[in-house]
C-alpha cells in the first residue's frame, strides 16, 4: 500500500468507525463497527495488511485492511495510551493492568510473554523487535530486552506521568 493509499484507507475507516457518512457506505459501516467510542490511536502493521485501532472504551481492534472485517478485539481492564505491533505483524504489545505489558498473539489474542511493570500505560518497540520501552504514571522510562524479558535500562523523565 503506497502512502495515498494509506489516507485514503485511514479516512474511510475514520468515517466508518466514529458512525458518520452511513449513507454513503452502509455495507462497510455494518461490517466495521468496532469501537464503542472515539478512537485514540490507530497504526498500520508495516505491510499494510492490518490496522490496529486503540478506543477511548478501553478496546484495541485489529482490522483487515483489505476486507474491513475486524481479525480480533481485545477489552482492556484499564485505558491506555499506546500499543506497539510487531514487525512481522503477528504480536501486539499492550500494557494490561496497573502492573503488566503484554505480547499478545494477534490471531489467538493469547498472551505469548508477559512483563512486570508497575504502572505503566505507555510503550514503544524498537531494533528489529528487541528493544521495548515503556513508561508511566510514575514518570519513568524502562528499556527491556524483548528476548530476555529484563530490564536494560531506567530513566527518570522528572515528570509526573509518561504518556506516550
Amino acid at each position: 500500500m503506497g502512502t495515498v493509499t494509506h489516507y485514503f484507507f485511514f479516512v474511510l475507516f475514520t468515517t466508518c468507525l466514529c458512525g458518520s457518512a452511513a449513507s454513503a457506505a452502509p455495507s462497510i459501516m455494518k461490517r466495521s463497527y468496532g469501537h464503542y467510542d472515539s478512537v485514540s490511536l490507530c497504526k498500520f502493521s508495516k505491510k499494510g495488511e492490518r490496522l490496529v485501532t486503540l478506543g477511548v472504551d478501553a478496546r484495541v481492534v485489529v482490522w483487515n485492511t483489505k476486507s474491513f472485517e475486524i481479525i480480533n478485539s481485545f477489552n482492556l481492564p484499564n485505558r491506555i495510551f499506546s500499543f506497539e505491533i510487531s514487525a512481522d505483524g503477528k504480536t501486539l504489545w499492550i500494557p494490561w493492568g496497573a502492573d503488566e505489558i503484554r505480547c499478545l498473539d494477534i490471531e489467538t489474542g493469547k498472551t505469548v510473554t508477559t512483563l512486570k511493570s508497575k504502572n505503566h500505560q505507555s510503550v514503544c518497540l524498537a531494533l528489529a523487535d528487541t528493544v521495548l520501552a515503556t513508561g508511566g504514571a510514575d514518570g519513568k522510562i524502562i528499556v527491556w530486552d524483548t528476548l530476555s524479558l529484563k530490564s536494560i535500562q531506567q530513566f527518570d523523565s522528572k515528570s509526573n506521568c509518561v504518556q506516550s
